[in-house]
């Protein structure tokens, strides 16, 4: 009998340590596998970053060490991770996917770029519900006063801050003060640029320390309309909501954003060439394809004449001639998969992409295309635009990248009188061709450009263009609130606030 009862306390021994063992077993390969997912998503965002990433190479000359990255990427992961455990939060919270903390892994790739030195604000990380890493807008503070300038001093025209007179002089840094449109002429207003946000500031009057208050420009309303037009008898007015024209929708939604842009056109082709004035509205225009952008600019310079229209694309290729694009099997595959994919690109575009697909997959080599080293000695001229009028351009924060090119390539007009209103732009232009890539375990996205613009005479040489996350620093520094009566003072069309109605509000449709 005790012979039995032993016997079965052996065989139930037995089959706890099998079960323990197994179990053992099963975790050390769970383990292994996670481990192995992990690392595969960490080698693909290294080989974006080495093969897709424009900025990349000239990082590496300021002292990035894609070595350190990869590290950091794989204990900022498991560090994430395990502190999500030993909080007992919800893994469901993070989004685990194919067995990897989506969370902590759009974190640590997201903290790799923390020391990256090349601004880029097209540079994007994000898992399914956080965005992990981008450059911050650096925004422009305001205050309630304006300067008028006397000989070589500047003194208060105007204040709504209380304690600030008129006539007071101004004695701090006059890089500070920047225009502004006043009803008897230019204005100047103070404009900070705080690191961190901030109500107050200091500002030296007649050689003493106020603190005022300051504000920052309010936000537009998301147009409805892709695109709108307004004129009176001397000025013609058109804004775009973006350049992108829905390209991500099914094609129906496509056509008819392309077709409403191109209505705008025909309306500003038909009378541009007999106003004084033409005003683009880019405010909340965040890009897109740069395209759209250039026949806008051909429809202003050349109105009617559609030969000229037809043939601006075509010149205007050489005037951003110092741009440069890293083609690699990487970069060629995934647009190869985005055009594709899409109904919304032509049969053109796709065989174009087609035989570049082949030759690159062929050939296998990451590589250059475009001048280097080009020669920049001056932005290049047209001398035969029919416009001979002045052409205004409305800018905010929100104005980004293919927005930014436009005001770029404004500048090639034999005018010399482009004239920026508003707030500083996005400042998301120095780098282009962005596409997303997927890591493919994690499903973690990342944002990364192919080409720079840095090299092109349009932005290096344009005084107004102040790089990545600063932007285009506009003539007259004008809030939205500001506008309209801004735009009235300096065209003297009065027209303009029937015409213009709500303009504070966002873009007219």
């Amino acid at each position: 009998m005790k012979n039995q009862n032993l016997r079965k306390v052996i065989k139930i021994f037995a089959a706890g340590l099998c079960l323990f063992s197994a179990g053992i077993s099963l975790t050390s390969c769970k383990k292994d596998s996670e481990r192995k997912l992990r690392n595969e998503d960490i080698d693909t965002a290294i080989e974006y970053i080495t093969q897709a990433y424009a900025p990349y190479d000239d990082a590496v000359k300021l002292g990035f060490n894609i070595k350190k990255a990869r590290r950091t990427i794989k204990w900022k992961y498991i560090e994430s991770k395990l502190a999500h455990k030993f909080r007992n939060h919800d893994h469901k919270e993070y989004k685990i996917v194919n067995g990897i903390d989506n969370w902590a892994m759009a974190w640590a790739v997201g903290q790799a770029f923390m020391k990256f030195p090349v601004k880029d604000k097209h540079l994007r990380i994000w898992g399914i519900d956080n965005d992990t890493f981008w450059w911050n807008h650096e925004y422009a503070a305001l205050s309630d006063i304006r300067f008028t300038k006397k000989g070589d001093d500047f003194v208060v025209f105007s204040s709504g801050v209380e304690g600030i007179k008129t006539g007071m002089k101004y004695t701090g840094d006059p890089e500070n003060l920047q225009k502004t449109a006043g009803a008897r002429g230019d204005l100047y207003r103070y404009i900070y640029f705080p690191v961190n946000y901030t109500r107050e500031i200091e500002i030296s009057l007649d050689n003493k320390n106020y603190n005022i208050p300051v504000f920052y420009n309010s936000s537009t309303a998301q147009a409805s309309a892709q695109a709108g037009f307004a004129e009176t008898k001397d000025s013609v007015y058109l804004s775009v909501k973006d350049f992108s024209f829905n390209v991500h929708e099914e094609k129906a939604l496509y056509d008819q954003a392309e077709q409403e842009f191109y209505d705008v056109l025909d309306k500003v082709k038909a009378c541009v060439l007999n106003k004084k004035y033409a005003i683009i509205d880019l405010r909340g225009n965040p890009g897109g394809f740069q395209n759209y952008t250039i026949e806008l600019l051909a429809s202003v310079f050349y109105g009617s004449n559609e030969g000229k229209v037809r043939q601006f694309p075509f010149l205007a290729n050489k005037y951003d001639y110092g741009t440069i694009t890293l083609e690699s099997p990487v970069t060629v595959k995934r647009r190869y998969d985005e055009i594709m994919n899409s109904e919304n690109y032509n049969k053109a575009s796709k065989d174009a992409i087609s035989e570049k697909y082949d030759y690159v997959m062929k050939n296998g080599k990451r590589n250059w295309k475009g001048l280097e080293n080009p020669v920049i000695n001056e932005i290049a001229k047209l001398d035969n635009t029919e416009f001979k009028g002045k052409i205004f351009i409305l800018i905010d924060e929100s104005s980004s990248s293919a927005s930014e090119f436009t005001v770029a390539l404004s500048y090639i007009s034999n005018l010399d009188n482009v004239t920026l209103v508003g707030m500083n732009s996005s400042g998301c232009i120095d780098f282009g061709d962005v596409y997303a890539y997927e890591l493919p375990n994690s499903r973690v996205k990342m944002s990364l450009a192919a080409s720079d613009k840095r090299r092109s005479p349009i932005f290096a040489l344009n005084p107004h263009w102040k790089g990545d996350t600063k932007g285009f620093y506009p003539d007259y520094w004008v809030s939205n609130q500001e506008i309209l009566n801004s735009l009235v003072n300096l065209t003297g069309d009065k027209e303009l606030n029937k015409a213009l109605k709500g303009l504070e509000k966002g873009q007219i449709q």
